[in-house]
């Protein structure tokens, strides 16, 4: 028998209604097919507009009721999830927005299982438990994938760890997954404040403070944008390098290690294990990177470097999508996340997938299993 479920992920920059079908047999649930709407922006630019917020949600929930059968629409759940973007909200505005949110879930014709907030642990795993569930890597001896999952405002790294490499870490970065007959130790942890968009902000207004007239590399030349009362502008060439010295000094690398190893901000992290596991990187890494670079040639830290300085020197080019003065810049810090963050080398392989086996690769079919 057929088995539906939806899942509404509210992130920083949009909000994403996901329609799983599944089949129910006696050995278990396979996944059949998955349906997915996007729309813009995301539940927290309505932070003093709650009847928007419920607005662009019916939106979504019209379209999961002409995915859904009529017949099924009544046993079929709805649980709406949200991440980063609500999490650095005020208390108070966080609890108008799911007020909404529920409202938008009860007047639909689906079972409502509640609007809140995911940790960021719970977002990164449920990742995780995506790509490994999509590619087979869940219920035999095979090594697991290792991800690394940045949005707008949150960046989630998990990998699995071995009972040497894992256990000096503080209990809240270790877990332990009890999966079909298998038990995985991982580790995990949420960088709220280095996604994509935060960390942009956050450089730039830190430059901008500390700077006020210099000329800030990540921009074309040429370029000014303001911020609150202060001009950020660049007189020189666009330097790719630079750009990526600023990310690692003022983003990345603000606090010392004061433990075994260490990812970005001093935050303890086992040596990243790229060796033993495959690295999928997705969300940014793949819009960011296959706006500039065709998809096809294997990928590798390094490439993110190539892609960014050829980014940078082509400052005129047009650009459908990706705001001009920002792209240099995002690709900059991309490659500083990687590199300085994660420590990963220039020579190790990334794969960087939209979808896998035909399936959107986000952290909600990790966490409708």
């Amino acid at each position: 028998a057929n088995v539906y479920d939806i899942v509404i992920d509210a992130g920083s920059t949009g909000s994403r209604v996901h329609v799983f079908q599944y089949e129910r047999s006696r050995t278990g649930v396979v996944l059949l097919k998955e349906r997915f709407k996007r729309i813009e922006p995301g539940l927290s630019s309505f932070a003093t507009d709650p009847d928007g917020a419920k607005e662009s949600l019916t939106g979504l929930l019209r379209f999961a009721d002409e995915v859904v059968p009529e017949s099924y629409q009544r046993c079929t759940s709805v649980i709406l999830k949200a991440t980063a973007g609500l999490r650095l909200l005020p208390e108070s505005d966080q609890q108008v927005m799911l007020d909404a949110a529920q409202q938008a879930l009860n007047a639909s014709p689906f079972q409502s299982r509640g609007a809140s907030i995911i940790s960021g642990a719970q977002e990164g795993v449920y990742g995780w438990l995506t790509v490994n569930y999509l590619l087979d890597r869940l219920d035999t001896d095979v090594a697991t994938i290792a991800t690394i999952d940045m949005g707008g405002a949150s960046t989630q790294v998990v990998f699995e760890t071995t009972p040497t490499s894992g256990e000096w870490l503080p209990f809240n970065y270790a877990h332990q997954l009890r999966i079909l007959k298998r038990t995985i130790s991982v580790y995990q942890h949420s960088y709220l404040g280095l996604g994509m968009n935060e960390a942009k902000k956050k450089l730039m207004t830190l430059f901008a403070e500390a700077n006020g007239t210099s000329s800030f590399p990540c921009f074309p030349r040429g370029y000014t944008k303001h911020l609150n009362d202060v001009k950020l502008r660049n007189n020189d060439a666009t330097d790719f390098d630079a750009c990526v010295g600023l990310f690692r000094e003022h983003v990345i690398t603000t606090s010392t290690c004061r433990f075994d190893a260490c990812g970005a901000r001093g935050v303890p992290q086992p040596l990243f294990p790229s060796r033993r596991h495959p690295v999928y990187a997705f969300s940014y890494f793949y819009d960011r990177l296959y706006h500039f670079h065709k998809e096809g040639r294997p990928v590798y830290v390094s490439l993110y470097k190539e892609v960014g300085k050829e980014v940078c020197h082509r400052e005129s080019a047009s650009r459908a999508t990706t705001p001009e003065e920002t792209a240099c810049m995002e690709l900059a810090y991309l490659y500083s996340f990687l590199t300085n963050g994660l420590g990963l080398g220039d020579d190790t392989a990334l794969t960087v997938p939209n979808r896998i086996a035909g399936m959107s690769v986000s952290w909600s079919l990790g966490s409708s299993l």
